[in-house]
């Protein structure tokens, strides 16, 4: 039996009030507790859209939400609904994917975002309501095209990476729709994340000036298309060849607007570079007030070193008072904290202590493993728990260089060292 017929037979056993006879698109989910349908209106459309359509999304126990569709066509496999040129609104979108057989599509995904009409600053905070699972069939010949037709894989990383260099919208959600890789790393060490927020082209992207496109509007968009690939499963925790996370080049590219979304997303804003240098460490030295700000709000670790021995408020003497004094650690200050990365190593690989100064060196495990770290010349075995974090008070009365190894207890161990300094 064919799979469009399985479908169709499967959707035929709902409720008679599932769907309308007149629904030229239908969707359920795997518990059937979620049913979708887009409805013709009254009239038609001289266009080969669905433009006069209403598309109703139908929850087991919850009111219905319908909205007009608005520039979808099956031939980009998606559907956004009242999208308003990417700002505000509510977000609803179904990614149709491939079609299998005979209208057939048996893995679409419906992502729902509500109440975020009132204005575009709130959009990029608004994390994802709902992201549900669906086989949908078109139920009416539409004369639509299946658009993933490659089968190899690469063909829509590249197509994906093309699409966040050039701000494409449409050009991603096909591209997601039709498999492609969200956490694609570029020749530059750059996730599709970074290569997003590279508004100006500096580091990830090789790309001439975008036509018609003005920086306020590039700017939108990248935040519109950030959200969208974290919703799809996109990776916060990639660095590049320089050490630097995607909070790092948020700050460099004057984003700071995404600072709350990475906080949502359980992103990691304490990421050291190779150098020690944290995200908050970057918006002092790059004077970016706003930034400063955010990354407060998002509660960072103002303990953190860099392997010069400077914190945050070490480096921000140029700030207004206000701020500078919101960047002082407290008392209860980790002092040189060295991370367990997800990847298993350990950073920074170099740190300075002062001599003959008290100084807390703390391990500090990433949330999935344990983290040993170890110097057998300066007396320290420390063991943090997956997530916690371990300590001990050093003082040394001579200068030298001291190795230490450091990653996850039993796994492969990363070499680092510890330089007494005056």
């Amino acid at each position: 039996m064919k799979p469009s017929l399985i479908l169709t037979l499967a959707l035929a056993m709902l409720p008679l009030s599932a769907f309308s006879e007149e629904a030229r698109i239908t969707c359920v989910s795997s518990d059937g507790k979620v049913k979708v349908e887009a409805v013709k209106l009254g009239w038609t459309s001289p266009y080969p859209r669905l433009d006069t359509d209403i598309m109703v999304v139908k929850r087991e126990g919850q009111p219905n939400i319908s909205d007009t569709v608005h520039a979808m066509t099956l031939n980009n496999n998606l559907i956004v609904l009242n999208e308003d040129r990417y700002t505000g609104g509510d977000l609803m979108r179904i990614n149709m994917g491939r079609m299998n057989d005979e209208n057939f599509y048996p893995r679409s995904k419906l992502i729902l975002k509500r109440g975020v009409r009132s204005g575009y600053d709130d959009r990029p905070t608004k994390p994802i309501d709902e992201k549900i699972d669906l086989k949908c069939i078109v139920t009416e010949d539409l004369g639509v095209s299946n658009v993933c037709t490659e089968e190899d894989e690469k063909f829509y990383n590249e197509k994906l990476m093309t699409a966040v260099k050039t701000f494409d919208v449409d050009g991603l959600e096909q591209a997601i729709a039709c498999g492609a890789d969200v956490n694609i790393v570029n020749e530059a060490g750059c996730s599709a994340l970074m290569t997003m927020i590279d508004v100006n082209g500096r580091e990830c992207k090789s790309i001439e000036g975008l036509p018609g496109q003005n920086d306020s509007f590039k700017y939108m968009k990248a935040e519109y298309l950030f959200q969208m690939l974290i919703d799809e499963g996109a990776s916060t925790e990639y660095v590049d060849v320089k050490g630097e996370s995607v909070a790092h080049k948020v700050v460099n590219y004057g984003l700071s607007k995404l600072i709350p979304i990475l906080k949502i997303n359980d992103a990691d804003l304490d990421l050291q570079d190779k150098q020690g240098v944290t995200p908050i460490m970057r918006a002092v030295l790059n004077h970016s007030r706003s930034a400063v700000t955010a990354l407060l709000e998002a509660e960072v670790d103002l303990t953190i070193k860099n392997v010069l021995g400077l914190t945050a408020y070490d480096m921000s003497v140029h700030l207004p008072a206000n701020l500078r004094s919101m960047l002082k650690p407290s008392r209860s200050s980790l002092g040189l904290v060295i991370k367990g990365e997800a990847n298993g190593s350990c950073s920074p690989t170099t740190i300075n202590v002062k001599m003959s100064k008290p100084t807390i060196i703390t391990l500090k495990s990433s949330p999935t493993d344990m983290f040993m770290l170890t110097a057998p010349d300066l007396g320290i075995e420390l063991m943090a728990n997956a997530g916690g974090t371990a300590s001990k008070n050093i003082t040394i009365n001579k200068m030298g260089t001291f190795k230490f190894e450091c990653g996850v207890h039993g796994g492969r161990q990363t070499e680092g060292k510890i330089i007494i300094i005056h």
